[in-house]
């Protein structure tokens, strides 16, 4: 245990958490689908309690809904149409390692009136993202969906920027990857980490690119509503440079990240990142994984 101080202690800017026990995952999804099965249960009556004070919605085409009341007014305005009908099926939920962070992928069909009060039916897919709250209790943060009908006049433009600069990085071509970030480009990093201008985010990039310097991107999931995409991404790579004063420690790693990108003029503006810090120290060996722990 002696050598796990000072190991934990160099990596307390990444993982707060670092030597808290081991989430128990299958119970941490049991009980995001039990909350998300009882809010949708609230919802059809009006209630969103189960909604952070400073959620936000995120429709295809249209404006975010951000705030309870906000979205309070959109549910209820939603379930009164008289020809509102709807239900969706949990793809899947997953839960962070360190057990304060969760994502429900679903699809979902909705019949909603037309200006004419016709009924029209769409279908599509979404993520929510949710945040476990000090209490031990959930709530939703983010819930962001996408039409599979195409909207007039939309277009893919912030999901081919999204692609471009995770090419162009996969590539190394960085210069011209950087110059699709806004000169005030704003990152907004998991435990509060907060990153401004290109060379903010730039130098998060290096840190990644010396410490795995075969490091590559694949995308699972893009969902775009209005300004902002939503991306489930992974890297991979292998750790055979320094990371975060870390020796090389030759293991590879496979890091799952959800964020949220808004762009704007042909550039990226603002990103809210959350992956699991704990989950990539354990995979690179500098914090003992709670089976090895028990063990000593």
């Amino acid at each position: 245990m002696k050598k796990l101080i000072p190991i934990c202690a160099t990596v307390l800017v990444l993982v707060v958490s670092g030597c808290s026990p081991k989430v128990d995952m299958e119970v941490e999804r049991a009980a995001v689908h039990k909350f998300h099965d009882e809010c949708m249960t609230a919802f059809l009556a009006g209630n969103v309690d189960c909604f952070a004070e400073a959620a936000q919605l995120l429709p295809p085409g249209a404006s975010p809904i951000t705030g309870k009341k906000a979205i309070g007014e959109f549910v209820s305005q939603v379930i009164e149409d008289p020809n509102f009908s709807g239900f969706h099926d949990i793809v899947n939920v997953e839960v962070s390692g360190s057990g304060d962070l969760a994502y429900i992928h679903y699809t979902y069909e909705l019949t909603l009136s037309d200006p004419d009060g016709n009924p029209v039916a769409e279908q599509g897919k979404a993520i929510y993202i949710l945040k476990k709250q000090p209490q031990g209790g959930w709530e939703f943060w983010f819930d962001i969906w996408n039409s599979e009908i195409p909207l007039p006049g939309a277009d893919d433009t912030g999901k081919e920027l999204v692609v471009q600069v995770l090419e162009l990085i996969d590539q190394r071509n960085l210069d011209e990857a950087f110059e699709l970030y806004a000169s005030d480009y704003i990152y907004h990093g998991p435990g509060g980490q907060e990153l401004r201008g290109r060379d903010g985010i730039r130098g998060l990039w290096d840190v990644f690119l010396i410490g795995f310097p075969d490091l590559h991107s694949s995308i699972e999931d893009m969902i775009s509503a209005g300004d902002k995409v939503v991306l489930r991404w992974r890297i991979d790579g292998t750790h055979t440079g320094e990371f975060l004063g870390i020796a090389p420690s030759n293991k590879k790693i496979s890091l799952g990240v959800t964020e949220i990108f808004r762009f704007a003029n042909g550039q990226l503006v603002e990103a809210w990142d959350q992956y699991d810090r704990l989950d990539l120290m354990q995979q690179i060996g500098a914090i003992p994984m709670p089976e090895e722990e028990s063990a000593e």
